[in-house]
């Protein structure tokens, strides 16, 4: 989870670990820090401490706030739209909710979280839960509503308009506007009450034009939810661009698979590696090798499955992999991002991949990552760190390990360096490398 400290005034922001935990906090004593969550444009402060001494070595428990507020539905001429079911998502669930006779609606949200609105699968705008907020108004374009209706139900909206700004209350959006249609703009007749025998051999439905939807679901700026928004189109080159390929899912993690040969290291950084290995046997720290070399394919797999979870990449839009010119010589990814044009299933396909995979960070860019070159090994220490024991440097100076950063600097003296060789905004605590990334 991302949140900011204020320290000295200045904000920093940190990700919490799989344990909702951030380690190796370093403050001054006497020094005011001040919790943040993101909001829209300001930060929302959560709780400030002193630190003293007594906080050494100890953890700080926040309990992040439940926001209860309302969202209220209207036209553009300010009716309310009552009666009608919307959804609204939250943490990777979808809930349908209905508004009252006045259009509203009540949401609860972790204060800083996103949520999204929208339609029954079809996530439309995402905003930040304000803690000052009460009050969110929505106004609906009223062709959109036509056109919505005409295609999913009276009941259905799927193009939200317009967000209006009401004092210290709500918050400024995007007016979303379908493309014009004539046949859209024609009065709507209604259906005679009974049905004549034209009418009963069924005649086939105009073609209506697809709803606007959002490409991207919660991508962040500047503590901003950033709404973009597109038609999506299923051409026949997109179908014919599909044809031989396999759609994503949790068959893929078998493919391409790491191997552990600590022979696939390149030298120097290999001989480098078997004297810090040396040493921590020494000292007896049993090692486990998890990873040496990644294929490329697999760093593909890896990083636009956790790219499309995030809501920061669209299925319609991933680069195939021989789209890299490394990979011109390199077997082929041939996976189907978007499942045949199913977006929901897409990205349930995505969030089952992300897991089988176990990834819980950011995932390094096809080609980029020192994996790839034979420069990097992830591999588990135990006790964790080497805790307890004593691991000689590179000079043979013994050093008692206290801590994680105890060995993370003996590893250093070996040119062997960890991830946290330097602060990151998230954890990788197998990995070490030629250059700490």
């Amino acid at each position: 989870m991302k949140f900011t400290l204020v320290y000295k005034g200045k904000p920093k922001q940190h990700i919490t670990n799989t344990q909702g935990i951030k380690e190796n906090i370093i403050a001054e004593i006497g020094q005011t820090i001040q919790i943040c969550m993101a909001g829209e444009g300001n930060l929302q402060p959560i709780k400030s401490f002193t630190v003293t001494e007594s906080l050494r070595d100890t953890v700080v428990k926040v309990s992040l706030p439940v926001h209860t507020f309302t969202i209220t539905v209207v036209d553009t001429k300010g009716k309310a739209v009552s009666n009608t079911e919307f959804s609204i998502f939250y943490r990777q669930r979808e809930k349908s909710k209905k508004t009252d006779h006045e259009g509203r609606l009540k949401v609860k949200a972790l204060v800083g979280f996103v949520y999204g609105f929208g339609n029954k699968g079809k996530p439309l705008l995402h905003l930040r839960c304000l803690q000052s907020v009460s009050i969110r108004q929505i106004t609906v374009n009223q062709k959109a509503i036509q056109n919505a209706q005409g295609a999913l139900g009276t009941n259905s909206i799927t193009a939200v308009a317009e967000m209006v700004q009401q004092a210290a209350s709500s918050v400024v959006g995007q007016v979303l506007k379908p493309k014009n249609n004539t046949a859209q703009n024609k009065p709507h007749k209604q259906p005679d009450k009974q049905p004549s025998k034209q009418a009963s051999k069924q005649p086939d439905k105009p073609r209506q034009s697809e709803p606007i939807k959002q490409m991207n679901t919660h991508t962040e700026k500047n503590g901003k939810p950033l709404t973009v928004v597109g038609n999506e189109k299923k051409s026949e080159a997109d179908k014919k661009q599909r044809e031989g390929l396999l759609p994503s899912g949790v068959e893929w993690v078998k493919k391409f698979p790491d191997n552990a040969r600590f022979e696939d290291l390149r030298e120097p950084f290999k001989s480098n590696v078997k004297l810090f290995l040396a040493a921590l046997k020494e000292a007896g720290i049993s090692v486990r090798i998890n990873s040496v070399m990644r294929p490329p394919q697999r760093s593909y797999l890896m990083y636009y499955a956790s790219r499309i979870v995030s809501g920061e990449a669209d299925p319609m839009q991933i680069p195939r992999f021989k789209d890299y010119k490394q990979a011109a010589n390199a077997e082929d990814v041939n996976i189907d991002w978007t499942c045949g044009g199913n977006i929901r299933l897409a990205r349930a396909n995505a969030q089952k991949m992300k897991a089988a995979y176990g990834i819980r960070k950011a995932v390094a860019k096809p080609f980029s990552s020192n994996h790839q070159k034979g420069l990097a090994i992830d591999m588990t220490l135990s006790p964790w760190f080497g805790i307890g024991k004593t691991v000689k440097n590179a000079s043979g100076q013994p050093v008692v390990i206290k801590s994680k950063r105890d060995m993370i600097e003996v590893g250093k003296t070996y040119k062997v360096f960890h991830w946290d060789i330097k602060p990151r905004p998230y954890d990788d605590y197998p990995h070490w490398s030629v250059t700490g990334s």
